[in-house]
């Protein structure tokens, strides 16, 4: 195992030198964040698949998209097709992420994009039944006629509440970006080659999706793993060992970060733990026969019936309850007070003065006041570099207690503000 792990580390740093050699600047990650759905994805997709954009090439780069999936290929792509958001007018039609239209021969194709969000799931319908009700509806297409693409960075199901009434629908399509987005990227490559503009926001686009879903590394850098690993009998079992075990190094890096900081919460006199996190709640059972197994943070997807929720709950001494939650079905990590636990505390004028003073504070109908950690603490996605650096126990405990310094924050100034609202 000695030998192995130090020739991995050989070739590691081999490639990691070639890397560092390479262009950093990307403009999508320079003027975006990297999981902006709609100002990012959704509008660089859709502003490629115009047929009329300035671009240029016409309706090349939508054929070349429908013909990625072959049971698109009913859909009739002429003068009457329209893409929406538009490049000129950057509005969806009916808060669809992408939509692709021909209201004369009545098709459409719905395009749901989701990086790390939850589907967002109302009492007047899921996400997918109020898109395919509107297409019906509003649009006067027939159901046979809707195409319905959920579009994720790692292929999961939209969950049962988002398709309704519509669990039956022939024509869903689950895809990831890895095996829609990238195979179709290329195939636009091929129309630009003397475009140098063009073509970069494309390969740079690329590049961003590349190490999204952790398919940043080179061929060559692959081959050279698996020459390794199958080199020896003894590579193979140390490789085949690391990757049997690798989901419990996972888990009990979840476990000791939500100990570590539920043990900095008990030890502060200024608080008092209500609602301890529950290890069970690190894992979770799936529900719609996808996986039958026990299945963890890491491996997690979103979609499943019964959300995956991990949180502690606790109180200061002037009974403001405060939870801190990882939700698996909205990918993030975050603390704040809750709407149900401080129900019966007056303090909306403390809140209104938090959330203008502070940007990073944000309300929503289930939370007076929220603030979400950084955006790569990712329990789910130990390709995140701070998720991954959690099997370290100094990094692991430094984490927490960086979470627990941003509560002494919020709470301090919960506490001044209000004093200053009397």
């Amino acid at each position: 195992m000695e030998y192995f792990l130090k020739e991995l580390s050989i070739i590691r740093k081999k490639y990691q030198a070639i890397a560092d050699r390479e262009e950093k600047f990307n403009i999508f990650s320079a003027l975006h964040k990297t999981h902006d759905e709609r100002r990012l994805h959704s509008r660089f997709i859709s502003v490629l698949l115009q047929p009329n954009g300035r671009h240029g090439h016409k309706t090349n780069f939508l054929v070349e998209f429908i013909s990625q999936i072959e049971d698109l290929n009913k859909f009739v792509i002429n003068e009457n097709t329209q893409v929406f958001p538009r490049e000129n007018d950057k509005k969806e039609n009916n808060n669809i992420d992408i939509l692709i239209l021909n209201r004369k021969e009545k098709q459409c194709i719905i395009i749901e994009n989701k990086i790390y969000a939850g589907d967002s799931n109302l009492s007047s319908g899921g996400q997918l039944e109020r898109y395919i009700n509107h297409a019906i509806i509003n649009e006067e297409i027939p159901n046979k006629s809707i195409y319905v693409i959920y579009l994720t960075i790692d292929g999961h199901e939209p969950s049962i509440e988002s398709i309704g009434k519509y669990k039956d629908f022939e024509n869903l399509y689950i895809y990831s970006y890895e095996y829609l987005i990238l195979p179709w990227l290329n195939e636009c490559l091929k129309y630009v080659v003397s475009e140098p503009f063009l073509r970069e926001s494309i390969i740079q686009y690329q590049k961003l999706i590349n190490n999204m879903t952790g398919n940043s590394s080179s061929i060559e850098e692959r081959i050279a793993y698996k020459e390794l690993i199958g080199s020896s009998k003894d590579n193979m079992d140390s490789a085949k060992k690391i990757i049997e075990n690798f989901k419990h190094v996972k888990w009990h890096s979840v476990f000791d970060f939500w100990n570590n900081l539920q043990n900095l919460i008990i030890a502060d006199d200024n608080y008092e733990l209500v609602k301890p996190f529950d290890r069970d709640n690190i894992t979770s059972q799936k529900k719609n026969n996808c996986i039958s197994e026990l299945t963890h943070y890491e491996t997690y997807r979103k979609g499943q019936k019964n959300k995956q929720k991990c949180n502690i709950i606790f109180k200061t001494k002037e009974e403001i309850f405060i939870s801190l939650t990882f939700s698996a079905n909205y990918d993030h990590f975050y603390f704040g007070i809750p709407v149900k636990e401080n129900a019966d505390f007056e303090f909306s004028k403390t809140i209104a003065s938090l959330t203008s003073a502070y940007e990073e504070y944000k309300q929503t109908k289930w939370m007076l006041l929220l603030k979400i950690f950084d955006d790569d603490i990712k329990f789910n996605d130990f390709n995140k570099n701070l998720t991954f650096s959690l099997i370290n126990s100094e990094n692991n405990k430094k984490l927490a207690e960086k979470a627990f310094k941003e509560i002494q924050e919020l709470t301090s100034r919960i506490t001044k503000t209000a004093d200053n609202t009397l």
